[in-house]
């Protein structure tokens, strides 16, 4: 069976069918810099780069703007963005969502209002010995209207991040930024004014679990969600400053958080493997005794922006007008900090034909190398070619298991493979000609020398 086969054959973890943060691996649109600051305010000064090794894609409510046969433009969400019931949310919009013709007989369920402020385009994570780092970008700063209103705003909601130990939030921080544009002065600098922690102090958000709602059992109301405050104005009841938030100094649309973890109870280790990590940009629900909202609301308090299938075709899935209780709000669930991954070898000429890359041999370029096999999400396969040198390397892997496969390049004579090392070990197997398989990642580990050796081009000798 060829690897190809191997690949598509195989069994991938059962996973749950709702929106998927996309992990980015190399450059994503509307990238922004960290740049390096003091926290004055710290009892010991530190200079603070932010950390981000982990990058998290939305869907994009901006991009589904269509204009009507009526010539004003609405709003659609994207399908499987929004899940009630998994308490997942794509609703940066007004409440009323109504029926919109469009040329050609097609009808398209959409809000008349959206607010890209609200909209997450992507999330970025990660961490250093000090601080937890979260940088949370929209779509713009404005408010839209279907009749082409454009009301610049700003960040003036509520942004912030949800972190617990337990896979449905139990026992976790709610951690939030007011209004970050307005607080702090100037707003592109760490500050503390307009920040918050609340903490789950009885264990019972979630209630019986992330995906059991209040359409399922009416007890799951019985919460009271964050019941404590933990800190305010980024301050702990000591007076010992936690958290701090800016707007990114070189991307108005991104606010930027530094958490003292471990003064809240996280070490490093809890932190490489959160298995509840939520961001969200949230102007409608900011009770935080209300979390989580498909436990405090049913499918027809709740609302949806997805229109009926079948009866009133003028109403959403759940029978209401749209969105009810659940609305202005965008929320985005991430995946693992743990540090990322990398595999890396060459393609190259062999000189001597003893099977490895000596200094004075050549690279080629332009060879498709595959990587495929499993991480801890599931199916992956990428592709790269060589650079001039012959060189290759797959960067943001997670942990798992990999297979390399060379595309044999044109006119070459094939020669040796080499299995490359980990950490100075040896990592890996020969599978076939052309194919090394067996590689075991874990969090953070980079593999190297994994090369592709050929003997000469037909017709040189």
């Amino acid at each position: 069976m060829s690897w190809i086969t191997r690949l598509f054959h195989a069994s991938a973890p059962t996973r749950t069918p709702t929106r998927t943060p996309t992990r980015t691996v190399g450059s994503a649109k509307r990238r922004w810099r960290p740049s390096v600051e003091t926290l004055e305010d710290r009892a010991t000064p530190a200079a603070l780069a932010p950390v981000y090794t982990a990058t998290f894609g939305d869907e994009v409510t901006d991009d589904n703007a269509f204009i009507a046969a009526d010539g004003q433009r609405y709003w659609t969400i994207d399908p499987n963005a929004d899940s009630y019931q998994n308490d997942v949310y794509e609703r940066p919009t007004a409440q009323t969502y109504q029926v919109r013709a469009v040329s050609g007989g097609i009808e398209e369920f959409a809000a008349a209002e959206y607010f890209q402020n609200l909209d997450i385009v992507e999330a970025r994570a990660g961490f250093d010995a000090n601080f937890l780092y979260v940088a949370i970008q929209l779509a713009g700063l404005d408010k839209l209207t279907a009749d082409g209103g454009a009301a610049s705003e700003g960040l003036v909601y509520r942004y912030g991040f949800r972190i617990a130990q337990e896979a449905d939030g139990g026992g976790g921080l709610l951690v939030v930024a007011d209004q970050p544009q307005l607080k702090n002065s100037p707003n592109t600098k760490f500050g503390t004014v307009g920040t918050f922690i609340y903490r789950d102090g009885n264990g019972d958000v979630g209630g019986a679990g992330l995906d059991v709602s209040k359409e399922d059992q009416e007890s799951e109301v019985s919460g009271n969600g964050y019941d404590q405050v933990l800190a305010a104005d980024g301050k702990l009841g000591s007076g010992k400053k936690v958290l701090w938030v800016r707007i990114s100094p070189t991307d108005p649309t991104v606010v930027e958080f530094a958490l003292d973890y471990k003064a809240v109870g996280f070490g490093d280790a809890d932190l490489g493997n959160l298995p509840y990590f939520t961001v969200e940009a949230n102007k409608g629900l900011q009770d935080p005794g209300n979390y989580l909202w498909n436990d405090e609301y049913t499918q027809n308090e709740a609302g949806s922006p997805y229109r009926a299938t079948d009866g009133d075709l003028s109403k959403s899935e759940f029978g209401t007008q749209g969105l009810g209780n659940i609305y202005e709000l965008d929320t985005l669930s991430l995946g693992s900090l743990a540090a990322p991954s990398s595999i890396a070898g060459s393609v190259y000429e062999d000189l001597n034909s003893n099977g490895v890359r000596d200094e004075n041999e050549p690279g080629i370029e332009n060879v498709v190398i595959f990587l495929s096999g499993f991480d801890d999400r599931g199916a992956v396969m990428l592709m790269a070619e060589t650079d001039a040198d012959g060189n290759f390397r797959f960067t943001n892997l997670r942990p798992g298991t990999y297979e390399l496969f060379e595309m044999q390049p044109q006119g070459w004579v094939d020669g040796s493979e080499t299995v490359g090392a980990v950490n100075g070990t040896p990592r890996g197997s020969l599978l076939d000609s052309d194919l090394i398989g067996a590689i075991v990642l874990a969090a953070g580990e980079d593999g190297i020398g994994y090369d592709f050796g050929e003997l000469f081009l037909i017709g040189d000798t």
